[in-house]
């Protein structure tokens, strides 16, 4: 939980500096695992992750209560600088390819932050986003 000074300066607390330190020295594919353990939290199934992913990273599975099974499509990137619309543009497309019989629920999770540009698409596309700041929480 962070915590504003008057002075407009957030006092962050050391649990939450701690992950995020650890966050930061992730390599590229640790953060897909980091992201997998995110979602299995929720109780989402890894079903897939491969060396090419054609713009998908993680695909996983669940079991609503009214019985529906969704499939959940997820890119992540660990990046230190803003996404940019045209990696939500390439996500996108990806998820239109991706073949499912299920519901397809699409999320793009960075350890960073989007760009207005970017925010605005996922939100016409129906992508769920999380940020880095969501990840700390």
């Amino acid at each position: 939980y962070r915590n504003t000074a008057l002075n407009g300066i957030f006092y962050f607390d050391t649990k939450e500096m701690s992950e995020a330190e650890k966050i930061t020295q992730m390599s590229s594919a640790g953060f897909e695992e980091y992201c997998e353990k995110y979602l299995s939290q929720d109780k989402w199934k890894i079903t897939k992750r491969s060396s090419y992913d054609g713009g998908i990273d993680i695909r996983a599975l669940k079991e609503f209560k009214e019985g529906s099974i969704k499939s959940l499509l997820v890119q992540c990137k660990h990046w230190k600088t803003p996404i940019p619309p045209g990696e939500m543009r390439d996500f996108i497309t990806a998820c239109n390819l991706e073949k499912t019989e299920h519901e397809k629920i699409k999320m793009f999770i960075t350890s960073s932050k989007f760009s207005p540009k970017a925010r605005s698409l996922a939100e016409e596309h129906d992508i769920k986003l999380i940020d880095g700041d969501i990840l700390l929480k």
